[in-house]
């Protein structure tokens, strides 16, 4: 859980309004008003960086850099708009859209890194030329979803720090969430020096392309993001999300959904020679084409939270109740009983059910 989320979930916390699906206008309004005032003081405490992440020059700011290119989101926008993930959760002061212009936007690299080190990748043409993204593109896009993340780290720290000053109570939660956070971001920069350095190699086996398809069709869904497997098929570990020795790496998968003009690029990949997704992969590539795209599908709506949606599809989503569960599901393991929780993680994060929510990446959603 972020730092927005928290800010978000203790303030109705605030409210004392947890348990209560009832939420006057004059409630949404002053949790508006608490959450602004929270992230400026903790806008306050950010300290403010001044090198590119990846050339290390010093600039007066940052670019806004998209996740998910800005053009694959204008392919699936409505009127310049995408939906946030958010707007499915009942989380009455969060927007349900956002414009294509602010849709997971990031700040870490200067204009000019921006616009060159991503070139690859980043070309709506390439996709209709090759029969597989090359090592080169594969390297860009898990520079870009590590930036993203690291960014996104570093942007909550000092959050969670005045949820601490701010909300006492919640001083234990919001240290732990931090230590996490800090884990995380070291997990994330080793990803990136890797990705960094294989960009400028070229060509270099440092990935292993799980999966690839280039649909014929748009799907009303774009992603492109880390996914810290938890559990496999058989609901057997893969990462543990309980150990926190500071030794312990998290590895991530990495998803791709890029929808372009009149087609869609879908991209699963991992770190070359990782084992640990083993047993994941030998299910995986034994399923079905049809099979695999609900799999992804499954791992965006379990896992992540960078994914954006068309307009088109929004009502759709909102009445969908599977699908609501599934973006719903929050582990916290009780202090006392940590052997069962993680028992019971596994199985629900088992991919076993990984057909029990519509898959959006199939023809039949397709927005043209």
């Amino acid at each position: 859980m972020g730092g927005e989320e928290i800010a978000v979930d203790l303030l109705n916390i605030y409210n004392k309004r947890k348990n209560d699906p009832i939420v006057s206008e004059e409630e949404i309004i002053y949790a508006k008003k608490e959450k602004s005032k929270l992230f400026d003081k903790a806008a306050q405490k950010r300290e403010s960086q001044t090198q590119c992440l990846i050339c290390g020059k010093k600039v007066s700011h940052f670019c806004a850099s998209h996740t998910v290119p800005a053009f694959c989101l204008k392919n699936i926008a409505v009127n310049g708009n995408v939906v946030l993930p958010f707007s499915f959760l009942k989380l009455p002061i969060e927007k349900g859209k956002t414009g294509v212009g602010k849709a997971g936007v990031f700040y870490a690299i200067c204009n000019e890194c921006d616009s060159t080190v991503f070139q690859d990748y980043e070309d709506p043409e390439v996709y209709l030329r090759i029969k597989e993204p090359t090592s080169k593109m594969l390297a860009q896009m898990a520079l870009k979803i590590s930036l993203r993340y690291i960014s996104k780290r570093r942007y909550e720290a000092p959050i969670n720090e005045v949820i601490a000053e701010t909300f006492p109570e919640q001083s234990y939660f919001a240290s732990a969430t931090n230590m996490a956070g800090s884990m995380d971001e070291r997990d994330y920069l080793d990803a990136f020096e890797k990705a960094k350095q294989l960009c400028k190699k070229g060509e270099n086996a440092g990935y292993f392309l799980i999966y690839y398809s280039l649909l014929d069709y748009v799907t009303p869904l774009a992603v492109q993001t880390p996914i810290a497997l938890i559990a496999d098929f058989n609901g057997g570990m893969v990462n543990d999300a309980f150990y926190m020795n500071p030794k312990y790496k998290i590895k991530d998968l990495y998803l791709n959904v890029l929808p372009l003009e009149n087609k869609t690029a879908v991209c699963l990949f991992m770190d070359n020679g990782e084992k640990r997704f083993s047993a994941f992969y030998k299910k995986f590539n034994r399923l079905s084409d049809d099979e695999k795209l609900m799999v992804i599908n499954y791992l965006i709506f379990l896992y992540s939270e960078d994914f954006y949606l068309s307009p088109y599809i929004q009502d759709f989503v909102q009445n969908n109740e599977s699908i609501k569960e599934v973006m719903g599901q929050v582990s916290v393991a009780p202090v006392d009983d940590v052997i069962k929780q993680k028992q019971e993680l596994f199985l629900q994060y088992s991919l076993a059910q990984y057909n029990r929510i519509p898959n959006l990446l199939a023809r039949e959603y397709k927005i043209r």
